[in-house]
Order: structure tokens, then C-alpha cells, then sequence
């Protein structure tokens, strides 16, 4: 992602959290790209996640830790730079997340979101679309809330409500090509992932859309959506 990169190293990460983490995949953007930061904490609420992190990571800089991004146990004003990156669909209440973000940054911190939107996908990003928003109804049916990406205008509305200054926003493409290579073997097992949802009444429309996923992948191949990137500033 250069563009996100650019305006990382034009800044100062200070201490940084990462809500949302998963293992660990936009920390990781951040270490590589800021001009300098003091600690990055990245948080999930799943418990194994953040423990197979660790195993992944046993090197890493990155501080991996346990928190509900819904509550967090920070002080307020503790963070100068707190993120929320291709999770804006995972959460339920995505404005008590944004709420918490903001009560633990400094005034003047830097605050960002990194999210997939559903709209101004093309050829092989539709693809993505369509496999990730299958996924995600699997994943709910299984009792893991992974709701359907927003569209930009929806994203955009929800940061621009926070009252940030100097919010800036762009739309930026992955440039790291094994993502496109995990793409390709999810895409693969998709069908797979619909037996686990067999005894489902969804269970025939998923398998039909299953089929209809990986001739899309054949046909059209399969790559990482376009990136809807927000960064702007709290009140001072």
C-alpha cells in the first residue's frame, strides 16, 4: 500500500494500538512504515488468536494482548496513534469502538482506519467481494459475527461523524502479491467452508454461490480489494 506508506513515514507513531489485530497483519504496516514510534500494542478479543500471534511472533517488538476493542482497559488520552483496520464489519457496535479509540488517544493523536468497501470493485476484486461476503455469513451461521463490508460513502459518514481534524482520505491497493495467493486457495475452499453450514436452510443458495465464486476465480482471477484508508487528527 505506498500511499499509506508515504503518509506513514511522514509521522510520528508514538505509542501505538492496533485494534482488532487478528495476527497482527496491520501492526505490522505500521512498524514497517512510520517514521518512528515508542510501543505498538495490538489487541483482539479472541483469546487464541492473540495466542497463536504470540507463538507466531515470539520476536516481535509488537505487543500482543487480549482486549475488546468495545472496552478498553487504557487510560484515556494514553495513546498517540490507535487504528482500526479491515474490521469495521466485524464489530457490532462499531460506534462504541470508534467511541473507546477516541477516549484513550491524546488530543492531537493520530487516528486511523483501514477498511475494504463493498462498491468500486472491478474484475478480480469483485471476486473478493463476493468470496468474502460468503465467508462471512458462514462465519456468522457458525457464531463468529463477520458481517458484509460497508460502502464507502457508509465508511466515510461513520469517520467523518468523529469530528476529526484534517481527515484525509484516499483509496490505496495492496501491493504485497501473497495476499492474492491466499485469495486464490480460499477461493479453492470455499465449498469446503459450506459443509460446515450443511444442516443451514442456506446450505443449498451457499453451495449454488460457492460454484458461482470459483468460476469467477477461474475466469476473472482473484485479487485484494481496493483499500478505503482515513487518517485525521483529535481535537486538540
Amino acid at each position: 500500500m505506498k500511499q499509506l506508506k508515504k503518509e506513514l513515514s511522514m509521522r510520528h507513531g508514538g505509542r501505538v494500538l492496533d485494534i482488532a489485530t487478528r495476527y497482527g497483519e496491520f501492526a505490522f504496516k505500521l512498524k514497517d512504515g512510520l517514521m518512528d514510534y515508542t510501543t505498538i500494542l495490538a489487541v483482539d478479543c479472541d483469546e487464541q488468536t492473540i495466542a497463536e500471534a504470540k507463538e507466531k511472533y515470539p520476536d516481535s517488538d509488537i505487543l500482543f494482548d487480549v482486549m475488546d476493542g468495545g472496552h478498553l482497559d487504557l487510560p484515556e488520552n494514553s495513546m498517540d496513534t490507535v487504528c482500526l483496520s479491515n474490521s469495521i464489519h466485524h464489530v457490532e457496535d462499531v460506534e462504541r469502538v470508534f467511541s473507546e479509540m477516541l477516549r484513550v488517544l491524546k488530543p492531537g493523536g493520530t487516528f486511523i482506519v483501514n477498511e475494504m468497501p463493498c462498491d468500486g470493485q472491478e474484475g478480480p476484486r469483485k471476486t473478493h467481494v463476493s468470496l468474502h461476503h460468503l465467508g462471512g455469513e458462514i462465519d456468522t451461521l457458525l457464531g463468529q459475527h463477520h458481517g458484509a463490508t460497508w460502502p464507502k460513502a457508509e465508511i466515510i459518514r461513520a469517520v467523518a461523524a468523529l469530528g476529526l481534524e484534517n481527515l484525509m482520505i484516499f483509496e490505496d491497493e495492496e501491493t504485497d502479491s501473497i495476499w492474492d495467493e491466499k485469495l486464490q486457495a480460499k477461493a479453492a475452499k470455499i465449498s469446503d467452508k459450506v459443509e460446515k453450514v450443511k444442516d443451514q436452510p442456506q446450505y443449498q443458495e451457499f453451495k449454488k454461490r460457492a460454484a458461482e465464486i470459483e468460476a469467477m476465480a477461474k475466469k476473472n482471477g482473484i485479487k485484494r480489494c481496493r483499500q478505503l484508508v482515513l487518517i485525521g487528527e483529535k481535537s486538540k
